[in-house]
C-alpha cells in the first residue's frame, strides 16, 4: 500500500482496516477501547501493550471529543500508535489499519473526510513551528487564520464547535517524569484543511 495509491476513504475501508464500535452503556474510556482494539489488530493480550499513555494523552483525547455544539457527530481525528493508522469519529467508531501505516508529516498526508476521493499529496503544505510552552489551540487558530485569510476569532469560535481546544493543548504534554512526547501526532479536518499537530512542535495545514 502507496500513499500514491489509496485515498484515505481506500484506507479505511474493511479490506484494509478493522471497525470497532464502541457497546451502547459502556462505561470504558476511549483509552481501553483503543487498547482492546489494538490488541486485536495484533492479535496480543491488550495488557502487555505499550501505554498508549507514551505516545499521548489518552485523557486529553478523550476530552478532544467532549463538545456540546451540532458538529460532535462529525468531529473526527487520525493518529498512529503501534505504527497503525487510526480514526476515531463520533460516536465512538475506532479505524484501524490492518497493516502498518504512518503518514510522513513533511510529505504526503492523508486527507480529512471532506477529502476522501482526492488521492495523497493532492494539496499543498505549509508548516509552522510551536513551542512546548505555548497553547497548542491557539497556534492551531493562528496556523489556520494565516493559511484561510479568515480573522482569527472567527477561526477560534469556528475551532472550538468543532474540537475540544483545551485537551488539544494537553494531547502531547511531557509524561508525568518529565518525558518529552515527541513521537505522536493528531490530525483532523477544519475549514477545508488537513491539519496536523505532532508531539515534536510542527503543526501542518494542508
Amino acid at each position: 500500500m502507496t500513499s500514491e495509491q489509496h485515498t484515505i476513504h481506500e484506507i479505511f475501508q474493511p479490506k484494509h482496516c478493522q471497525h470497532f464500535s464502541s457497546t451502547e452503556g459502556t462505561t470504558d474510556t476511549l483509552g481501553i477501547r483503543l487498547s482492546e482494539a489494538m490488541g486485536t489488530v495484533l492479535d496480543t493480550d491488550p495488557r502487555t501493550l505499550d501505554p498508549l499513555y507514551n505516545v499521548i494523552n489518552p485523557e486529553a483525547l478523550n476530552e478532544l471529543f467532549t463538545l456540546n455544539s451540532s458538529h460532535q457527530s462529525s468531529t473526527e481525528i487520525i493518529f498512529s500508535w503501534y505504527d497503525h493508522a487510526i480514526r476515531i469519529q463520533q460516536p465512538g467508531k475506532i479505524h484501524i489499519t490492518n497493516e502498518p501505516l504512518v503518514p510522513e508529516l513533511d510529505a504526503d498526508l492523508p486527507l480529512a473526510t471532506e477529502f476522501v476521493g482526492a488521492p495523497f499529496g493532492s494539496t499543498d503544505a505549509i508548516s509552522y513551528e510551536y513551542a512546548p510552552t505555548d497553547d497548542l489551540g491557539t497556534e492551531v487558530v493562528l496556523a489556520v487564520a494565516n493559511a484561510s485569510g479568515i480573522d482569527t476569532q472567527e477561526v477560534t469560535e469556528r475551532l472550538a464547535d468543532r474540537i475540544n481546544t483545551d485537551a488539544l493543548n494537553e494531547l502531547f504534554q511531557p509524561l508525568a517524569d518529565g518525558t518529552p512526547r515527541t513521537d505522536g501526532y493528531v490530525s483532523f479536518g477544519f475549514e477545508g484543511y488537513f491539519v496536523t499537530v505532532s508531539g515534536d512542535g510542527v503543526i501542518t495545514i494542508r
